[in-house]
Parts: C-alpha cells; structure tokens; sequence
C-alpha cells in the first residue's frame, strides 16, 4: 500500500483535512498517535479507492455481458428473418418473371 510507514521518505505532498467523526468512534480514536491517525485515515482511503475501481469494474462487466446477449439475441433474430425475407423476395422475383414470361407467351403466340 502506498504511503505506508513512518518513514519520512515514503510521505509525498501532504495536505492537512478536517474530518468530522461520529460519536461512536470517538473513543475508538482519540487515544491514538498522529501517525496512526493518518496511517489509519489514508489507509481507509487506499481501500475505498479500491473498491470504487472494483465496483467500476464489475459495472463494465456487467455492461458487457449486456450488451454481447442482446447482440446475440439480435443474430439470431436477425438471421433467420434475413434469410426469410431474401427468400421471400427471389420467392416473389421468380413468380414474378413467370408470369411476365407466361404473359409475354400469351401476348406474342404465332
């Protein structure tokens, strides 16, 4: 974990907050050293900051599986209807030539 340890060295650019704590934690940390403080504060912080990335990964996962099942879905809706309609349509172009065919025979008799 970044930022662990009180070695001088491991601290970057700090920068000091006001936090508020609830009645319930005071006695948890008022016996604690400034260091502990913020060891326990920017640890909380690195953990929360996981989590959030967690979370947002599992949203993009989600959001993946979404979207690969309705494309699928859309295959294989789409595909059958194409090829119905292709056929429907050289379905319709044929019967339409034979009867053009049929027409032009009855027109043109010697």
């Amino acid at each position: 974990m970044p930022g662990s340890g009180n070695n001088i060295q491991n601290i970057r650019e700090t920068k000091k907050f006001v936090f508020q704590v609830f009645d319930e934690n005071i006695d948890f940390i008022e016996p604690m050293a400034s260091e502990q403080k913020n060891a326990l504060i920017n640890r909380l912080l690195y953990n929360h900051r996981i989590d959030i990335a967690q979370e947002k990964k599992k949203t993009e996962l989600r959001n993946l599986v979404k979207k690969i099942a309705i494309t699928v879905i859309a295959i294989l809706i789409g595909v059958p209807l194409l090829i119905t309609l292709v056929n429907l349509s050289f379905d319709a172009t044929f019967k339409g030539y034979s009867q053009m065919q049929s027409n032009f025979e009855i027109f043109f008799k010697d």
